[in-house]
């Protein structure tokens, strides 16, 4: 029977022996010659060197899971430091130990406040259900999901964010910002998203909102040869994705709600929107963020 390889194990013994490869081959080459070899950084050795020479294998971990935490103001839970670490480190961990060494911390990811269910108006034209919850694409611009969410603030009762995300990577392919939850800002969202766009075999999905099933709505779309999807009445799963990332901005940027101006306000939401394409991680995308596992532009 073949022998199981801990692969924690492994990792920390590269880490040593890297370190040793270093210490033996410094008066021969330079530091920065070493790490280079090893295909390293210097930053990244001397941390290892630093931590290791005083610390236990667990404290060196608990450092990594710590800059983690500080650098993403408490928005990823185990399975995504896992992802970073894995990523940034080549550390490979069982998300259980990244668990509990985060409660060995005192230290937990953001938590996202249950969704509060709406009020729903008649709607005026409603499509078929074409996505039922088959939110997997193979392409780009195959499926999208789009809604919109309010964004309280200080400045007036109420912002509305309406946001568009393609279902093949999970980017947000496109948005606004309005003080009025109304058609106009839909409308005026799809047509920036769609410009320049080839979409033959595009499907967008959306709840009953009186916006999405207005005549407009479905005029404009159709006559791109854009097939128009619904949910079932009172059933968000449905839209499910789109709903997630609205999750997700507002947990993850809670001063959004003590911000004072309409320019602070669409400057953190464009901020947050960017960081979300570029540089946040998804577990579902294998540990990339949605720019990173392809592009929908």
């Amino acid at each position: 029977m073949a022998k199981k390889v801990n692969r924690e194990e492994t990792w920390y013994q590269i880490q040593v022996k890297r370190r040793e490869f270093i210490e033996q081959n410094q008066r021969i080459l330079p530091i920065s010659s070493l790490v280079k070899i090893l295909g390293i950084s210097r930053s990244y050795y001397y941390k290892f060197r630093n931590n290791s020479a005083n610390l236990d294998k667990d404290s060196i971990l608990k450092n990594y899971i710590l800059e983690c935490h500080e650098k993403y103001k408490g928005i990823y839970g185990k399975l995504r430091i896992k992802a970073w670490l894995e990523k940034t480190y080549s550390i490979v961990l069982n998300h259980k130990k990244v668990y509990r060494l985060m409660k060995e911390l005192g230290i937990k990811s953001i938590i996202r406040k249950k969704r509060q269910s709406r009020t729903y108006k008649t709607p005026e034209i409603v499509r078929e259900n074409i996505l039922k919850r088959n939110f997997k694409a193979s392409n780009p611009n195959e499926k999208w999901s789009i809604d919109v969410s309010y964004i309280p603030s200080k400045s007036i009762k109420f912002h509305y964010l309406c946001a568009i995300k393609d279902l093949y990577n999970n980017k947000i392919v496109g948005y606004s910002l309005s003080k009025f939850q109304d058609l106009e800002q839909v409308l005026t969202t799809e047509k920036e998203t769609i410009k320049d766009k080839k979409l033959s075999n595009l499907v967008i999905h959306s709840d009953q909102g009186f916006q999405f099933t207005h005549k407009s709505y479905i005029t404009l779309l159709e006559s791109q040869g854009i097939k128009v999807s619904h949910s079932r009445r009172k059933k968000c799963l449905d839209n499910a994705p789109i709903e997630c990332f609205f999750g997700h901005l507002k947990s993850e940027l809670p001063y959004l709600y003590s911000l004072k101006t309409d320019e602070e306000i669409l400057n953190a939401i464009r901020s947050y929107i960017k960081f979300y394409n570029e540089e946040r991680i998804q577990v579902k995308l294998k540990g990339c963020s949605p720019n990173e596992f392809g592009n929908t532009a």
